[in-house]
């Protein structure tokens, strides 16, 4: 840009162009150092509650929360992989894992959840408006995804359309992501192209 800039100038002599600043890029720093874990996820509700959550490196979960001075690793009391965190205005934080693993953080203490899951279900995704109204997605050993629906209370597997098994495979893919436009226009995304859309109340069809 300063380059093309300097052309400019030259070729008008008279002109009274000179070149512009150079651009000042932005700065990143390293806010945490984890050698032995990859880091999954990030979620806030402001520049001062901000979550990290990731692999466990021997010492459970990382789970890193920022106050908007410094960063803080929370422990967790579990052992397992975090895939996933959403945080909500209330001060609620949901994260989800490896082997059915979800956890509840509120006023200041984790909770593991009971789920509908066995020990190989992984959740790669967690997703609601508000803290009572939550849904994931994953996969068990990597295939027969799922959706289940959080009500504050409990979990429920919600029922998936008859057509999700796409070519004819003889097992479910695995489910990955979900968000949500409103609490009753829910978005899915899984393997072999999946793309799911739907509620807990009206059920989830098939996007082709």
């Amino acid at each position: 840009f300063i380059r093309v800039t300097l052309t400019i100038c030259a070729t008008l002599l008279l002109s009274s162009c000179k070149p512009d600043p150079e651009p000042t890029p932005e700065s990143w720093s390293v806010v945490a150092d984890i050698s032995n874990a990859a880091l999954l996820a990030v979620h806030g509700t402001s520049a001062d509650d901000v979550w990290i959550v990731g692999a466990d490196d021997g010492k459970g979960p990382v789970v890193l929360h920022y106050n908007g001075t410094e960063w803080t690793r929370r422990e967790t009391g579990v052992r397992g992989d975090m895939w996933w965190v959403r945080a909500f205005d209330d001060g609620v934080v949901f994260m989800a894992g490896s082997d059915s693993l979800v956890l509840r953080y509120q006023n200041g203490v984790f909770e593991r959840l009971k789920t509908p899951g066995l020990g190989k279900t992984v959740l790669f995704g967690i997703w609601g408006i508000t803290s009572d109204d939550i849904y994931a997605v994953g996969a068990n050993a990597g295939r027969n995804g799922f959706v289940w629906h959080h009500n504050g209370t409990e979990w429920t597997n919600l029922p998936l359309p008859n057509d999700i098994d796409l070519d004819s495979f003889n097992d479910l893919p695995a489910l990955t992501k979900v968000w949500g436009a409103t609490s009753d226009d829910i978005w899915v995304v899984g393997g072999r192209g999946t793309l799911l859309r739907g509620n807990r109340t009206d059920g989830f069809t098939r996007i082709p």
